[in-house]
C-alpha cells in the first residue's frame, strides 16, 4: 500500500494516517481481542480501518489531554458506535499514551484504564 493524499491527516478520524510513522510494541490492552503488536505505518492504518469496519463509528470526543514530558503525551476520549449488523449501541473509551520524535507519532499504546496510562506515560496521580 502507498501512501494515499486522499487519506486524512493525523488523527483526523481517530486512525492514523499512511502519512504518519507509528511503532507500536503494544496495539491495545491484553483484555481486548486485539491485543497484538502492530507495527508500521500502513499496518496500523489496516488494523483501523479493519477494526472500524464492523461499526457505524460517531464522532471522537477527547476528555483530557495531558503532557508527559517534551515527547509524550496521554490522551482520553469517547467514542459511540453501534454495529452494523447488530445495531447495538456502544460507547468506547480509551486512553492513549502517544511518543512523539522529530514531530511525529512514533508510537501508541492504547489502556482502557487512566491510571494505567498514566503510569505507563511515567506520570503519578
Amino acid at each position: 500500500m502507498s501512501a494515499d493524499s486522499s487519506k486524512p491527516p493525523c488523527g483526523a478520524t481517530g486512525m492514523p494516517s499512511s502519512r504518519c510513522s507509528i511503532r507500536s510494541s503494544k496495539a491495545f490492552p491484553s483484555e481486548w481481542p486485539e491485543s497484538a503488536p502492530v507495527r508500521g505505518r500502513e499496518a496500523a492504518w489496516d488494523f483501523g480501518l479493519e477494526l472500524e469496519a464492523p461499526w457505524e463509528m460517531g464522532a471522537y470526543e477527547i476528555t483530557e489531554l495531558i503532557e508527559a514530558g517534551k515527547d509524550r503525551a496521554v490522551m482520553g476520549g469517547t467514542r459511540e458506535v453501534r454495529g452494523k449488523s447488530s445495531g447495538v449501541e456502544v460507547k468506547q473509551e480509551a486512553w492513549g499514551v502517544f511518543s512523539f520524535r522529530a514531530g511525529r507519532i512514533i508510537r501508541i499504546e492504547w489502556f482502557s484504564d487512566r491510571g494505567e496510562a498514566l503510569e505507563a506515560a511515567g506520570i503519578s496521580e
